[in-house]
């Protein structure tokens, strides 16, 4: 996109070569658990993620509060 000249100023925070790990989830466990596949989805993009918490509201703006886990945690599943 960068290189198309109908648009300008692109940016991009993409990172190559970032951190990648498959996850198999063993679906009759979970279910024999009770547990969903919603809500492992939610977990792991909670851990590995960002969530927006919060909007705090001023005079003339609004700040959005994005919740993420300590970049130590995320950097590998093994902690």
């Amino acid at each position: 996109m960068q290189k198309m000249k109908e648009i300008k100023d692109v940016s991009s925070d993409q990172q190559n070569q970032g951190l990648q790990a498959s996850v198999v989830i063993d679906r009759q466990t979970a279910a024999r658990l009770g547990v969903s596949l919603a809500s492992i989805d939610s977990t792991l993009y909670d851990a590995f993620g960002q969530r927006q918490v919060s909007v705090m509201y001023s005079g003339m703006n609004q700040y959005h509060v994005v919740m993420e886990v300590d970049p130590q945690y995320s950097r590998s599943p093994a902690r």
